[in-house]
């Protein structure tokens, strides 16, 4: 056993037993994430086997940096300090006993200095029969705490929920693939407080977070080129928004999976059917607008021109109205539906229908929106796919020198912004090349182009 600051300040305080300290540091942490507006403190803890290696002296490095932190605030000593050896007994001669007290009697004066409100002074009999009343105290607040206390309060629902936030507006400007980790990191935490206590609001709230976040997990699948993740995730949203009573992320995620069909040829068909539940889903707002965009898109693409066209009336009025508020658009960035993005939907579905006049005019507008509005707000995404219409347009007309123009702009997105639906655009534009200087275009492009996929061979569950 090896004899360390730590284990002279836990024996001086007399917190050797595991819950006392274990009810002391809670409070600590508790304190310290309040002070700090650091809701992530609240999920440090120290294990009773930690516990006992670190009275042992048994410590072959520092804690982790929260656990740190929370120590510090604990002892009012440096961490490096804790787990070293304790500062040599004062030079003048003393009895061992009396260096023992003495050493004691200065940790409970630099404990005292920091934490107790009753400041230093000698340890009477008084004094020891307080602290354990304290002590008692302490214990007891822990345990109901666990027992019957929220794992969250209003700081850390307020901190996910930016979480999100900052996830979904970064979606539409940051390259994907290490965005889909942070987004993992940030699921998995979710997904951890809901396995403990909450108020029925909180776990509501917490509901709609951790769906949304399987929500956003599921565009990146796609985005990525596997659509059968894709649709397992869409599931987990849909999971959380019924038991959280969410009805805009409900609506959402159908949309999603009637995107995610749309872009799967073998689920085409299906398409249409889900973004009309996602319609009959949406209350009034963005959501709605974006799935009746999504429906009129899906409808054209598998031929159904009758029903395109009315959703598009619909649409046009939709988008009219005044907006309501919106959970999910609340949070902006891929889960807003702005102008540009309806402007480039409507291309799609008019280049679909063989209106390509109107299908060009809309891309372009997009473009334009996009090109003009805030950098952090520009979906390379969506302006790459709306690029592709308009050069699906200029090939319809004969215009190669447009047509190449904007492969140009399309060869300059880096590859690490590269997502699945680019390669299926390009696909698509080859049966519009109608001359062979047009087919030898459209295949130099595709030589040049590689984007990234990752193959999946399982059929789609359904959503």
């Amino acid at each position: 056993m090896r004899s360390t600051l730590f284990r002279e300040s836990v024996l001086a305080r007399r917190w050797n037993l595991f819950a006392t300290f274990a009810a002391k540091f809670a409070l600590a942490r508790d304190a310290l994430a309040d002070r700090e507006r650091d809701p992530r403190l609240r999920r440090v803890s120290v294990s009773e086997r930690t516990f006992d290696r670190w009275m042992a002296g048994d410590v072959k490095g520092l804690p982790y940096p929260n656990t740190c932190r929370v120590l510090e605030h604990l002892f009012g000593v440096e961490a490096e300090r804790l787990f070293a050896p304790p500062t040599p007994a004062p030079t003048h001669p003393v009895s061992d006993r009396g260096a023992r007290v003495a050493d004691r009697r200065e940790l409970r004066l630099q404990d005292t200095e920091s934490t107790d409100p009753y400041g230093p002074g000698e340890e009477s009999v008084g004094d020891r029969l307080l602290t354990g009343v304290r002590e008692a105290a302490d214990v007891s607040w822990a345990f109901v705490r666990s027992m019957d206390g929220s794992n969250v309060d209003a700081y850390e629902l307020d901190f996910w929920q930016r979480e999100i936030a900052g996830l979904a507006n970064a979606y539409v400007h940051a390259p994907l693939r290490p965005l889909f980790r942070e987004l993992v990191v940030v699921r998995d935490h979710l997904f951890a407080l809901l396995r403990g206590r909450q108020t029925p609001g909180q776990r509501r709230t917490l509901l709609l977070l951790a769906g949304t976040s399987c929500l956003l997990l599921a565009h990146a699948s796609q985005n990525l080129g596997d659509p059968h993740s894709a649709m397992r995730q869409i599931r987990a949203a849909r999971a959380c928004a019924d038991e959280g009573d969410q009805p805009h992320l409900l609506a959402w995620a159908h949309g999603t999976a009637a995107l995610i069909a749309e872009w799967s040829p073998r689920h085409l068909q299906a398409a249409p059917d889900l973004a009309a539940h996602g319609v009959e889903l949406s209350p009034k707002g963005p959501s709605r607008v974006r799935n009746l965009a999504v429906r009129a898109r899906a409808a054209a693409r598998i031929g159904d021109t009758a029903t395109a066209s009315a959703v598009l009336e619909l649409l046009d009025r939709e988008r009219n109205r005044q907006p309501s508020r919106d959970a999910m658009a609340d949070f902006g960035g891929l889960l807003s539906f702005p102008e540009a993005k309806c402007e480039y939907y409507l291309g799609g579905t008019y280049l679909l229908l063989g209106r390509h006049v109107e299908a060009e005019h809309h891309a372009r507008s997009a473009i334009a929106m996009y090109e003009a509005g805030p950098a952090d707000q520009r979906s390379y995404g969506d302006e790459t796919l709306a690029r592709f219409d308009v050069i699906a347009a200029r090939l319809i007309e004969g215009d190669l020198a447009t047509a190449r123009l904007g492969f140009e702009h399309i060869l300059s997105v880096p590859s690490e912004k590269h997502i699945g639906q680019f390669d299926g655009a390009l696909d698509r534009l080859l049966p519009l090349a109608r001359t062979p200087q047009a087919r030898a275009l459209v295949e130099d492009v595709r030589n040049e182009w590689a984007p990234p996929k990752i193959a999946s061979e399982h059929p789609l569950p359904s959503p």
